[in-house]
């Protein structure tokens, strides 16, 4: 097993942090007597009150949309990342190659892919949010 291939257990920590709880058959377990390893899914989860699920790019992968709409989900994530103000579309403000580097970075680091779905839940969250507020405000009573 090659640890680099799952969450790095900060990002695991991010995961949980943020509700998100992502069906895995790895995990990070915790032991007073051991500390933090990676290990399979054990049968007896409950007797390890710390643990977080690892996940790999693939587990991440099935929470965020499809080819077309994940690719501009990556660009808005890199609009946010960069602190664009600009569409990144445009390329006025970053060249292509440094949004080449940053998907390819993406597509290649577990952790990065967890901050992308941390990014993309959070941002539905909102826009969820907005669309409750909006039809509250258009209720009559």
């Amino acid at each position: 097993m090659n640890e680099l291939d799952y969450g790095s257990l900060e990002a695991c920590k991010k995961l949980a942090e943020n509700g998100i709880v992502l069906e895995t058959t790895k995990y990070w377990l915790f032991l007073e007597t051991q500390g933090w390893w990676l290990a399979d899914k054990p049968f007896d989860l409950w007797n390890y009150p710390q643990h977080f699920p690892a996940p790999t790019i693939t587990d991440v992968r099935r929470e965020l949309p499809e080819n077309e709409k994940l690719l501009e989900l990556i660009l808005d994530y890199a609009e946010s990342k960069f602190g664009l103000s600009e569409p990144v579309m445009d390329f006025k403000v970053i060249s292509v190659f440094d949004i080449r580097i940053f998907i390819i970075d993406i597509f290649s680091n577990v952790d990065k892919f967890i901050d992308l779905l941390i990014w993309y839940k959070k941002k539905r969250r909102e826009e969820i949010e907005k669309k409750l507020l909006k039809h509250a405000e258009n209720l009559k009573w």
